[in-house]
C-alpha cells in the first residue's frame, strides 16, 4: 500500500467503530475496495470507497450504486451489507469473495466447454434477476465478474442504471464505460433490449 492508503486505513479504523479495515483489494478509476473484518458479526467483508468529485459525479452517484445493489438479492451478484460515509466518501461494504476475476481465472485456468457453459448460465442467471429488477449493470466485463471455486459473481454496478418502466422492455443507457464491452447500441447511444424471465 501507498502511504495515503496506509493513513486511510489508520484514519478509518480509528473513527469507525464496527469496521476494521486489513489490506487494499484493489484500485481501479472510480474508487479503491479494501478488505475488512465486521467486528460486530465476525466476518470478513469488502469495503469499496468511492470517492464523489465533479468528474465522478458526471459519471455516476455513488448512493445510487448502493441502493441498486441493495435491490438485488441473488447468488450470482454481489452482496451489499452496509453503507458509510467516511472523509466525504460513500463507502459501500458487500460480501468479500477470495476469487479472482474472470480476466484472472481465464489466464490461469484451462476450461472445459462445460466449465464455460455452467460459468454462462451463472452470468445469465445473474443478468435476468437484475434485469427483472429493472437494472443495467451497463459496464459488464471480464474484470467486473468474480469466480471463486466454479461460483461466478456479477459485480461493480459504479454506472448502472434502473428502468424507471418495467414494462418497457428498451431504455436509454450510459455512453460512457469500458468501449470494448459494450453493446453496439450503447455505443452509438441508442436505447437497449433488457432480458427478463
Amino acid at each position: 500500500m501507498s502511504l495515503e492508503q496506509e493513513k486511510t486505513v489508520l484514519q478509518f479504523n480509528k473513527v469507525t467503530a464496527n469496521y476494521k479495515l486489513i489490506k487494499l483489494l484493489s484500485q481501479g478509476g472510480m474508487g479503491c475496495v479494501y478488505l475488512a473484518e465486521d467486528i460486530r458479526l465476525k466476518r470478513y467483508v469488502a469495503i469499496k470507497f468511492l470517492k464523489l468529485t465533479e468528474s465522478t459525479a458526471q459519471l455516476s452517484d455513488p448512493l445510487v450504486e448502493a441502493q441498486l445493489l441493495a435491490r438485488l438479492n441473488h447468488p450470482n451478484i454481489v452482496q451489499i451489507h452496509d453503507v458509510l460515509l467516511y472523509d466525504k466518501q460513500i463507502c459501500i461494504v458487500m460480501e468479500y469473495l477470495k476469487g479472482k476475476t474472470l480476466q484472472q481465472f481465464q489466464h490461469q485456468h484451462i476450461t472445459t466447454l462445460s466449465e464455460k457453459l455452467a460459468l454462462l448460465a451463472q452470468l445469465c442467471d445473474g443478468l435476468v434477476h437484475a434485469h427483472s429488477e429493472g437494472v443495467m449493470h451497463c459496464d459488464l466485463k471480464p474484470a467486473n465478474i468474480l469466480i471463486d471455486k466454479q461460483k461466478l459473481k456479477i459485480t461493480d454496478f459504479g454506472i448502472a442504471t434502473l428502468q424507471s418502466d418495467p414494462a418497457n422492455q428498451q431504455t436509454e443507457i450510459p455512453s460512457f464505460g469500458s468501449a470494448s464491452a459494450m453493446s453496439s447500441e450503447q455505443l452509438n447511444k441508442q436505447p437497449t433490449i433488457r432480458f427478463s424471465q
